[in-house]
């Protein structure tokens, strides 16, 4: 279905592009051509959500619907959108300014993506700002798939399908232009092939998996880390048997790959371009110890004179980088309502799998290896935010992800609460 998505957006396109040859109103008018578009996008996904996807037909018609008012209000102004502004008005006026001039501007590796679409769309931010809609919705098509290839507990299938619906801070992240669509999709995409490999061994998903996580990095370096979770899966799990073992083999392979992995952020600031900052111990020091002026900082007070005084602060860093705006932090009612779409959905999902923190049932070796991607990952994002706007940007990136593993906690002590029934 997810390759269906993207094909038949590309081939709309095309279409377009070949009507705009026998119709040149279409190309003088964007807007009007751009809605045709989407139209005809937004008919397709209906016609497949109404006719192939069952129990979950109303959440996903749901997601899209809340991801469409999203998009119109940004476009059109309807209400104030929350994180459209500076970022996304000057991502927008790159691509724009690349159309005119040959030397071309770039600020992240998004811009150069922005302009490809511009140059194929007549400078169209509105489809532009569809296609990630796009990643976004197909995020839910994945995370439901993700379900049923592991057999997750139906009940605790739809909060999760609900949570990833309608919580509104994910669901702007599908309508506004920013990069944040493109590295959720990619970092849940990365997990799906891991599930696909776990359960049925197919070696083909293991590059697959690895690729899908380096395309999350090519657009924020920080979710690169993810991969380590998957080497220490690869190298030290047997699929066929169900099995882990660690050999000199497999930590030969973790020594081998981790080594590559310094030597690629050394070479390629295309996928660790965050991390440049951060290549001495100095460096590091100071991402750990810089200062910020917004409104809306924390932990200001920390100041490591050590690399070991930072990891010690470690711990604090991703708390309040997964749970901000704490209430001890609230400057008014906006962080009030910011707890309220967001910072209390992670609380949820973290509080669930620190419940089940067993490893012993059916779901405990995944639920290990995910765990081990996603807290590394937490680590890096934490001492690169200071402030709670950045943290529910960048944490967004990390959700579905996060999701997934509630599911295979919250249904292993549903398996676990059950067998002490008939105990």
């Amino acid at each position: 279905m997810i390759l269906l998505l993207f094909l038949f957006f590309f081939i709309d396109i095309i279409l377009l592009e070949f009507s705009t040859l026998f119709f040149p109103v279409l190309r003088d008018n964007v807007e009007f051509y751009s809605l045709i578009f989407i139209l005809v996008h937004v008919v397709f996904i209906i016609y497949y959500i109404l006719f192939t996807e069952g129990k979950y037909k109303n959440i996903l018609l749901l997601g899209l619907i809340l991801r469409l008012v999203i998009l119109f209000a940004d476009i059109y102004h309807w209400f104030p959108v929350l994180h459209s502004g500076a970022d996304s008005e000057t991502f927008h006026g790159i691509a724009k300014t690349n159309q005119i001039y040959d030397e071309q501007r770039k600020l992240t590796n998004y811009t150069p993506f922005l302009t490809f679409l511009y140059s194929i769309t007549h400078s169209s931010r509105i489809i532009a700002q569809y296609f990630n809609l796009v990643m976004g919705v197909s995020i839910l098509f994945i995370v439901r798939k993700i379900f049923e290839i592991l057999d997750i507990d139906n009940k605790i299938a739809l909060i999760s399908m609900i949570i990833l619906a309608c919580m509104p801070n994910f669901v702007i992240f599908s309508g506004i232009l920013l990069r944040e669509a493109w590295v959720e999709f990619f970092v849940i995409l990365s997990v799906y092939f891991f599930v696909r490999w776990f359960i049925g061994g197919n070696s083909l998903n293991i590059p697959l998996c690895m690729g899908s996580i380096l395309l999350a990095a090519v657009m924020h370096s920080g979710t690169l880390v993810v991969i380590m979770g998957y080497i220490l899966a690869f190298t030290s799990y047997n699929p066929s048997t169900g099995q882990v073992q660690f050999s000199s083999h497999s930590i030969s392979f973790i020594i081998i790959a981790t080594v590559m992995i310094l030597l690629l952020g050394d070479s390629s600031d295309m996928f660790t371009g965050k991390f440049q900052s951060a290549s001495s111990s100095d460096g590091l020091l100071a991402t750990i110890n810089a200062d910020t002026t917004g409104d809306s900082a924390y932990l200001t007070w920390v100041k490591a004179d050590s690399l070991w005084m930072g990891l010690v602060f470690s711990p604090l860093k991703m708390f309040y980088f997964l749970f901000s705006p704490l209430p001890t932090n609230w400057r008014g009612f906006g962080d009030i309502i910011a707890f309220m779409i967001d910072s209390s959905f992670y609380i949820f999902l973290c509080w669930n799998i620190a419940r089940n923190y067993r490893l012993s049932n059916k779901f405990g070796s995944i639920k290990l290896f995910l765990l081990i991607g996603f807290i590394i990952s937490v680590f890096v994002f934490a001492f690169g935010t200071y402030t709670a706007g950045t943290a529910l940007r960048h944490r967004a990136k990390l959700l579905p992800m996060l999701t997934v593993l509630y599911a295979v906690s919250s249904s292993s002590l549903n398996i676990k609460e059950e067998s002490e029934e008939y105990e």
